[in-house]
Protein backbone atom coordinates (compact mmCIF):
# COMPACT_ATOMS: atom_id res chain seq x y z
CA UNK A 1 0.00 0.00 0.00
CA UNK A 2 1.12 3.40 -1.27
CA UNK A 3 0.00 6.44 1.10
CA UNK A 4 0.59 9.67 -0.80
CA UNK A 5 -0.58 12.25 -3.50
CA UNK A 6 -2.82 10.66 -6.03
CA UNK A 7 -1.19 10.01 -9.73
CA UNK A 8 -2.94 12.56 -11.41
CA UNK A 9 -6.15 15.04 -10.25
CA UNK A 10 -8.35 12.92 -11.64
CA UNK A 11 -7.91 10.98 -8.46
CA UNK A 12 -8.93 13.68 -6.34
CA UNK A 13 -12.32 13.61 -5.30
CA UNK A 14 -14.91 15.85 -3.23
CA UNK A 15 -17.49 13.56 -1.91
CA UNK A 16 -20.85 15.31 -0.13
CA UNK A 17 -22.30 13.92 2.84
CA UNK A 18 -25.82 14.54 4.05
CA UNK A 19 -25.70 17.21 6.83
CA UNK A 20 -28.02 14.39 9.21
CA UNK A 21 -24.67 12.85 9.13
CA UNK A 22 -22.35 15.06 10.34
CA UNK A 23 -22.93 14.83 14.11
CA UNK A 24 -22.18 11.06 13.67
CA UNK A 25 -19.02 11.48 11.80
CA UNK A 26 -17.89 14.11 13.95
CA UNK A 27 -18.53 11.45 17.07
CA UNK A 28 -16.44 8.81 15.04
CA UNK A 29 -13.48 11.71 14.52
CA UNK A 30 -13.11 12.46 18.03
CA UNK A 31 -13.39 9.38 19.18
CA UNK A 32 -11.37 6.98 16.63
CA UNK A 33 -8.59 9.16 14.43
CA UNK A 34 -5.58 11.54 15.56
CA UNK A 35 -5.71 15.56 15.64
CA UNK A 36 -3.73 15.60 12.44
CA UNK A 37 -4.79 16.89 10.13
CA UNK A 38 -3.57 14.36 7.79
CA UNK A 39 -4.96 10.81 9.89
CA UNK A 40 -6.52 8.17 8.37
CA UNK A 41 -10.29 8.19 9.13
CA UNK A 42 -11.30 4.91 9.14
CA UNK A 43 -8.66 2.19 10.70
CA UNK A 44 -9.04 -0.97 10.82
CA UNK A 45 -8.70 -2.87 14.53
CA UNK A 46 -5.11 -2.23 15.00
CA UNK A 47 -5.45 1.27 14.30
CA UNK A 48 -3.68 0.25 10.87
CA UNK A 49 -5.00 0.97 6.91
CA UNK A 50 -7.96 -0.91 5.95
CA UNK A 51 -7.56 -3.25 3.23
CA UNK A 52 -9.37 -4.30 0.37
CA UNK A 53 -9.72 -7.87 1.61
CA UNK A 54 -11.34 -6.74 5.27
CA UNK A 55 -14.47 -5.71 3.00
CA UNK A 56 -14.96 -9.85 1.80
Amino acid sequence: MIVGPTKSRAGVRTVALPAAITPAIREHLERHTASDPAATVFTGAKGGALRRGNFR
